[in-house]
């Protein structure tokens, strides 16, 4: 559900319908619950707008195979502002964003690319694994 958050999804121009990657600021969420992919991706990011009270009861989650072909990131930005590219299936550019404090891309297929603008910018960055390196699991555009 789609409420007051605002949301980028930056979808493919040579795969109609093939979303390439969305954004979203966490500062502006007003839902619960906030999922960000479809329950398909091998990437699963949602975003929680939480009332004091919230509990979540302890839990576990059982193993599943699950078996993925792709690699998807997330990035969330703590402090700081980067810009990055965003590049469709075919490796033509996009888009370009500058994402700042608060704010979370998720990156469903597509290239990217990424530059600091902040000095002591500070990201976490979440894929999908295992990582085999960058010899095997990235290629230049």
């Amino acid at each position: 559900m789609e409420s007051e958050t605002t949301i980028t999804r930056i979808m493919s121009k040579i795969a109609p319908g093939t979303e390439i990657a969305v954004i979203v600021n966490a500062l502006h969420l007003t839902d619960y619950r906030f999922d960000l992919c479809d329950p398909l991706e091998p990437l699963q990011v949602s975003g929680r707008c939480l009332e004091a009270g919230v509990e979540v009861p302890a839990h576990r989650h059982n193993p599943i195979v699950r078996e993925t072909k792709s690699t998807m990131e997330s990035w969330i930005i703590f402090s700081g502002s980067v810009e990055c590219d965003i590049y469709d299936l075919d490796d033509c550019k996009l888009d370009s964003k500058v994402l700042h404090g608060g704010d979370c891309l998720v990156l469903f297929r597509g290239g990217h690319s990424l530059r600091v603008i902040e000095d002591r910018t500070i990201m976490f960055e979440f894929k999908n694994g295992p990582y085999l390196g960058s010899d095997r699991d990235k290629e230049n555009i």
